[in-house]
């Protein structure tokens, strides 16, 4: 953590103006691009989860680098953003529910069967988002019915490469692809029906999370 009364403090402070001024030109396009204030240097006193958590409580004499995220790489924003996730998937626990049922209820299951992986992803985490949103913050556990195996994460990303290749592909009527640009665009015959691109985002967040 950074004391206040340390100089790198001052000099954060000092980037930080010189950051707000640079986006307040009048023509709206910054002399100097973000990545020029970036600092590897500061990354060195990142420690995520202790900065989050004076982030969101602080204390007297110190101060959260949270609160300067245009000086951090991409390696420092990682790690503040993975001590938020977890400090929200504590939150979604029910502590009642763990001293009952253990470990079980500190992730989010699906049991899809691999024929029809969309169908049964998209149904599950339908019920899910209405019922319980903050159940979605939980760590992610895949299984595929009729299967033995443990998900340590080799589970979890075949299913993310399943289920994005059949959302993706052209003949499952979602997206468009343009061979000229070669990018993924609405089908315009399928957005009357807003359902499955909301819970298509609700899947990619869960993959980014």
């Amino acid at each position: 953590l950074i004391n206040k009364d340390l100089p790198v403090e001052t000099a954060i402070f000092a980037l930080k103006q010189l950051f707000d001024a640079n986006n307040l030109r009048p023509d709206d396009r910054p002399s100097m691009p973000s990545s020029a204030f970036r600092n590897d240097a500061i990354d060195e006193h990142v420690e995520g989860q202790a900065d989050y958590l004076l982030w969101v409580d602080p204390r007297p004499g110190y101060f959260s680098l949270c609160s300067y995220p245009f000086l951090l790489s991409a390696q420092g924003l990682f790690d503040l953003l993975s001590a938020e996730n977890q400090d929200q998937q504590r939150e979604s626990i029910n502590p009642l529910e763990a001293l009952v049922h253990g470990r079980a209820v500190m992730y989010l299951r699906l049991r899809v069967d691999r024929a029809q992986v969309v169908r049964d992803a998209i149904t599950q985490l339908g019920g899910i988002s209405s019922e319980d949103p903050r159940q979605l913050r939980k760590r992610l556990r895949v299984e595929f019915r009729g299967e033995d195996g443990i998900d340590e994460g080799g589970v979890q990303k075949e299913f993310f490469q399943i289920i994005f290749r059949s959302l993706f592909d052209p003949d499952y009527g979602m997206f468009v692809y343009d061979q000229q640009t070669r990018l993924h665009w609405f089908n315009k015959s399928s957005v009357e029906n807003p359902v499955e691109f909301k819970l298509l985002g609700v899947i990619i967040g869960i993959a980014l999370y």
